[in-house]
């Protein structure tokens, strides 16, 4: 699904590390991995405002469209709406607290993410004789 990225001009040549072998939806995925479990338990907005902070005015900021997987980008959306920011500073936290290496840091101390894909539910229909229909489930 494309969608558009504004991110700090000083976090631009960090993502264009991670991007010199990887696509912007491998390296997306890797961050939400890496950070979305730990950014969720240790800031989630408990206030009763619906309100949403952006990034600051008159930051350089640069604008990155890419195509990323639909899971990603709703589970982003999702954590970002819960802290009560924009998706695009989160992406930009996250970057940050990649290039401050980080992610092994928690894998360290022991902070993984509990599901590191998506579950997905595979239906399977087969016509058997007598238009009768068996319903195969696989998770």
């Amino acid at each position: 699904m494309p969608v558009m990225f504004l991110i700090p001009t000083h976090s631009e040549k960090h993502l264009n590390k991670l991007l010199f072998r990887k696509t912007f939806r491998q390296v997306l995925h890797e961050l939400l991995i890496q950070y979305s479990e730990f950014i969720v338990f240790s800031h989630w907005n408990t206030s009763a405002s619906v309100s949403k902070k952006y990034q600051s005015k008159g930051l350089a900021l640069v604008r990155i469209g890419a195509k990323v997987q639909l899971e990603d980008l709703l589970e982003l959306k999702a954590i970002a709406n819960g802290l009560g920011v924009s998706y695009c500073l989160l992406f930009s936290r996250m970057l940050e607290l990649d290039e401050l290496g980080w992610g092994k840091e928690l894998r360290e101390a022991g902070v993984v993410r509990t599901l590191p894909h998506h579950p997905r539910l595979l239906l399977k229909t087969q016509f058997l004789p007598l238009n009768q229909i068996e319903m195969v489930y696989r998770i």
